[in-house]
């Protein structure tokens, strides 16, 4: 009986080493994979953790746009940053190799959005780790009917880049550009994803087929939707 008591206290001393030991009080300086969980489905978008004149930065990653962002406060092994001209914030417990928090984003009329998230770093990816080689081509520009749950629709222009599996692009509105999406084609399965400080977040997934993104662009309509409210 006491052999068995002082196994289960090794045991418990030993989780809590472990769980001590993953627990950092500052950040490791890094590129890191950040994904938000929201409704619609899970958001990856990039993030990098920097130093600078012995402060602590961060840059939102989305294609060729970096959002510095330079109110970055770490204390008690936790990290906070407000977004530069807005609001919005993201909270996280600091691990040796990740950060496990939120993101808040301020809507109208002051409502708050909570969105749990989670960056690992030393991971560049955007939706699958393993590229494949096997992919449709969707390079160009698109034509394309937005229609959102009210089946209210809204003519629009996607442009997209592809490099192998890798995709960037925009989608052109009568109400306003949304740049700097990224994702990755994997065989005929297209993902975009893009996080900007502004609160605008949000995936999108669709197939090539001779509808051309008709699926995508529903799904896209329901992102710049959402995101804006």
């Amino acid at each position: 009986m006491r052999r068995t008591l002082l196994r289960a206290a090794l045991v418990a001393i030993s989780i809590g080493v472990v769980a001590c030991n993953s627990r950092v009080e500052t950040p490791q300086v890094g590129i890191y994979r950040a994904v938000l969980s929201l409704p619609g489905g899970d958001t990856p978008f990039g993030l990098e953790v920097a130093q600078e004149q012995q402060q602590y930065v961060l840059y939102l990653i989305n294609g060729a746009e970096r959002t510095r962002v330079s109110d970055v406060k770490v204390t008690d092994g936790e990290l906070t940053a407000t977004f530069p001209g807005y609001e919005n914030t993201l909270r996280a417990k600091i691990n040796r190799d990740s950060l496990e928090g939120s993101v808040t984003l301020i809507k109208a009329g002051g409502k708050e959005q909570v969105i749990p998230l989670v960056a690992k770093r030393g991971e560049a990816y955007r939706f699958h780790a393993k590229s494949s080689t096997d992919n449709a081509d969707v390079d160009g520009t698109w034509d394309t009917t937005f229609t959102n749950e009210k089946g209210e629709t809204t003519k629009a222009i996607l442009l997209l880049e592809q490099s192998h599996d890798r995709v960037t692009g925009s989608a052109m509105t009568p109400t306003g550009d949304h740049r700097f999406l990224e994702g990755q084609m994997h065989g005929d399965e297209l993902q975009l994803s893009t996080f900007a400080h502004t609160g605008f977040a949000g995936p999108a997934t669709g197939r090539h087929h001779d509808e051309c993104v008709k699926e995508f662009s529903e799904q896209v309509e329901r992102l710049l939707t959402e995101s804006g409210g």
